[in-house]
């Protein structure tokens, strides 16, 4: 029998209850995470070797709190890292070795008080907080690192409420902001961004979700920017 058949006879025939199917996520964040000082309000997070101990950190964005770092035990078990900084607003978190000196770094981008954090790794997390080498700041809903000029590092892009921001990077811990000159205007509301080689010529190409209309954003292979024509979205029937 076609496998999606048997799967749709299974339930039809009442094989597969709440009773008989299998676990495959069991909640473990009582035992495996710290307890939250307070209640702050996780907005985002983002998994790395930020110790270079071979598995997988946190790194967490902290809504009007303190930003965390939980470090892994190798067991999957996480305890609480010193992340020294200004505590805002923030929405979301990059992970990068934005200075090329083989650990990673963390930026992270606020909303209603526009407040930044950039936090310089040490090679054995601990961080230093050099948020003031971030060129400007926005009401920035989202930050991504991707190498967009194809020079070896990562720049930072930012999802803004108004125009969007490219900081390149210098790679030696300094960002220029040249949003200028290398994206198109936009002064509407950009919640998210997705940044990939969309038309396949090898470099790394940016994708708007906004709150007006999508924008898809295709790259020279310098590091500048163009639209590109969307389809209108379709009304369902």
């Amino acid at each position: 029998m076609d496998p999606l058949c048997t799967l749709v006879a299974t339930i039809g025939l009442g094989m597969c209850t709440p009773g008989t199917a299998t676990a495959y996520f069991v909640d473990v964040s009582a035992a495996a995470l710290p307890a939250k000082p307070g209640s702050p309000n996780a907005m985002a997070a983002g998994a790395a070797d930020l110790d270079g101990d071979g598995d997988l950190d946190l790194a967490i964005a902290i809504e009007y709190g303190t930003n965390r770092v939980l470090f892994n035990d190798g067991a999957g078990r996480f305890g609480e890292g010193v992340l020294a900084g200004p505590g805002g607003d923030h929405e979301d978190v990059a992970i990068a070795d934005c200075d090329l000196d083989g650990d990673l770094d963390l930026v992270f981008v606020g909303e209603d008080d526009q407040v930044v954090g950039y936090h310089r790794n040490d090679g054995s997390a601990g961080f230093t907080d050099i948020s003031d080498r971030l060129p400007n700041r926005a009401t920035s809903n989202t930050v991504v690192a991707a190498d967009l000029d194809g020079d070896g590092d990562d720049d930072l892009v930012t999802a803004n409420a108004g125009p969007d921001f490219v900081w390149v990077n210098n790679g030696a811990d300094g960002f220029a902001d040249e949003s200028a000159t290398r994206l198109p205007h936009h002064d509407g509301v950009s919640q998210d961004i997705a940044a990939g080689d969309v038309d396949g010529d090898g470099d790394i190409d940016l994708a708007f979700g906004n709150e007006d209309r999508n924008r898809l954003y295709l790259n020279d292979g310098a590091g500048v920017f163009t639209e590109a024509e969307l389809p209108l979205r379709s009304t369902p029937e």
